[in-house]
């Protein structure tokens, strides 16, 4: 009799703990911003000083940074006390800094934003040239917005529907999103540079990779590629491409094949994808661009998980 009242005592405890952590999970939407693609960079509408542009949504990069073309048009003060080294998969770069009096990002408004400046390059082959100073405004891509402030949410991203969602998510370790089944769940680390690092298996070697909006292909460091027996010889023997990243210089990229890459749940054969060199102190590889066009992903704070869902009838073409 002792027992049973004691496991009747212990299932309401854990029904009133249940119901504490459900009254505490707060789940609000933030905002709703349309997503257009500079090649492969997705952009999303933004205000610079009450001024309409079009800003790269950058889950890659910590900082946010404002392009030297936005500064010229907008006439945007020098911050004379700010020097930033930014860090991009083809080295450092030392960048100066402007005032932005107001930057509007979804529905909240920054004031007086000390922001790094750089020339944004990429391969002209996959982005609009953002130099011509005759362009309008908005066809220039103003910037990019980076995880110091992405990460104030958690952050869905629905590449065939267009769609950048934030929300604010509070309390909800056992957080899924409302989607329609399947979708698939992967725990992640989170840097303390706000980044996702999600667990890859190459050829059936773990591998850590970062989320990274980006880049406009999957990447692995050639240190990871070394690691796994890929030799100078046998990359010699493949294709290569030039990749560009914020330092604005071009690096060679070889394609490699590899027998499976996964990703969350899905399995890629046959996949070639690129191995060049970058600093890899926070994870092995890059997955950028050719994978995520077709898929919706939440970046998810609160429970430390990222949220995958393949684009019904969608073919992943790399």
């Amino acid at each position: 009799m002792f027992l049973r009242i004691l496991a009747y005592i212990i299932t309401i405890l854990a029904f009133i703990l249940n119901q504490a952590e459900a009254e505490e999970c707060r789940i609000q939407k933030q905002s709703s911003l349309p997503i257009t693609f500079n090649g492969f960079m997705p952009t999303v509408p933004a205000y610079i000083n009450s001024q309409e542009v079009n800003i790269g949504i950058d889950t890659g990069s910590y900082l946010s940074i404002i392009s030297s073309e936005i500064v010229e048009k907008l006439g945007l003060p020098t911050d004379t006390f700010r020097f930033t080294n930014l860090m991009g998969t083809d080295g450092f770069k030392q960048a100066g800094g402007v005032i932005v009096d107001t930057m509007q990002f979804g529905n909240v408004i920054y004031r007086k934003m000390s922001m790094p400046v750089i020339r944004i390059v990429f391969d002209p082959g996959q982005l609009q040239s953002p130099d011509n100073s005759d362009s309008d405004i908005k066809s220039v891509m103003a910037g990019l917005i980076g995880m110091n402030i992405l990460s104030k949410y958690d952050i869905e991203f629905d590449m065939p529907g267009h769609t950048l969602t934030l929300n604010h998510i509070e309390g909800c370790s056992n957080f899924i999103p409302s989607w329609q089944r399947p979708f698939s769940r992967v725990p992640v680390t989170i840097t303390d540079s706000k980044k996702f690092i999600l667990p890859v298996l190459v050829n059936g070697h773990k591998m850590t990779a970062i989320f990274d909006t980006g880049a406009s292909e999957i990447i692995l460091s050639r240190s990871a590629a070394e690691r796994i027996g890929i030799t100078d010889e046998m990359l010699r023997k493949n294709d290569t491409d030039i990749g560009y990243g914020m330092a604005g210089k071009g690096e060679k990229i070889y394609m490699h094949q590899f027998n499976s890459i996964k990703i969350g749940e899905e399995v890629f054969n046959n996949l070639a994808i690129g191995i060049t060199d970058f600093p890899a102190d926070e994870a092995d590889m890059l997955i950028g661009e050719s994978y995520m066009k077709n898929h919706k992903f939440l970046l998810s704070y609160a429970s430390k998980s990222l949220f995958i869902k393949k684009a019904e009838q969608a073919a992943i073409n790399f």
